[in-house]
């Protein structure tokens, strides 16, 4: 490992070897984070020399110190797609960084996805790992938000969800609506289709027909669904927006905006469920009807 000179300066050791600073005793949670670092890990992970800390703790290279850092970082974050890219091409598979103030760890790759999903995911915490916005946006209870048992237990209830008859139901619904894009599609011969736009709808119309059971073929269809897609566009751009929110919840303000989007379509969520639960209560009291005109009608044993 590379240690950090006495004083804290940026210096090179007498074989002309750069050393790197080792990061702020003051992030505590970065080092709580990585203290299971390993040489084996390291190996494993392809990852450059990692920075060794005082009390013998490892974290992996990257710039995460001082105020510059954090300048440079967050402006290259927001403005190169290849952030990442150029990082692990710098630092390996595992680095550190400084987005908008918040110490960050970076991992690439299938081990990397192993190590965290599967192998040594008690090591780590979801719920804070979000940016604000999303509890902002989304409560706190979901299951990306839980760990645990908590978390082990929710999806034990979504995973039927996501099984063989389920999705033979899922495909059908997907086919048929993709048929209907399709087949509009056709009808632009000569003209230019917005595709990004057309292929948001297309996704939001599938989730809505699979989530909230969405019946394309109601009156009206066409202009709810369309409102539906605008008002999720504006809480997804929100969801990836902390500016908005730094902005404040004032009238007209863009946060303001987000959450109305979000509160509306809560409300038609809510909406769907009273209006499905009391199609369901119709229907068994029909059942219990007709079962009760039937023994009425019996004639006596």
């Amino acid at each position: 490992g590379v240690r950090r000179p006495a004083g804290g300066a940026t210096g090179a050791t007498p074989g002309g070897m750069r050393m790197k600073r080792a990061p702020s005793l003051r992030n505590r949670e970065e080092v709580k984070t990585v203290r299971f670092l390993s040489p084996e890990w390291k190996k494993q992970m392809g990852m450059s020399d990692p920075v060794k800390l005082k009390e013998g703790m490892i974290v992996p290279p990257g710039r995460c110190d001082g105020p510059l850092d954090i300048l440079i970082e967050t402006v290259d974050f927001l403005n190169n797609a290849d952030f990442a890219k150029r990082r692990i091409g710098e630092h390996g598979s595992m680095f550190r960084t400084n987005i908008g103030a918040r110490p960050t760890i970076v991992i690439h790759g299938p081990e990397a996805n192993e190590f965290v999903m599967q192998t040594e995911e008690k090591k780590f915490e979801w719920k804070r790992g979000w940016p604000p916005t999303f509890p902002e946006l989304l409560g706190t209870e979901g299951l990306i938000f839980t760990d645990g048992e908590k978390h082990e237990i929710l999806r034990r209830l979504l995973l039927p969800a996501f099984k063989g008859p389920a999705l033979e139901f899922y495909f059908e619904k997907i086919r048929d609506i993709s048929d209907k894009y399709l087949t509009r599609w056709e009808g632009y011969q000569g003209s230019e289709i917005q595709f990004l736009q057309e292929s948001k709808r297309l996704t939001f119309e599938v989730a809505a027909a699979l989530m909230l059971g969405y019946n394309s073929s109601k009156p009206g269809a066409e202009e709810e669904i369309n409102d539906l897609s605008e008002k999720f566009g504006v809480l997804a751009d929100g969801l990836i927006s902390p500016f908005a929110m730094t902005i404040g919840d004032f009238p007209g303000s863009p946060w303001r905006n987000v959450l109305n989007a979000r509160d509306s379509l809560l409300q038609h969520i809510e909406d769907t469920i009273v209006e499905r639960l009391g199609k369901a209560e119709e229907e068994e009291e029909e059942e219990e009807g007709e079962a009760s005109a039937g023994a009425a009608s019996a004639p006596p044993a």
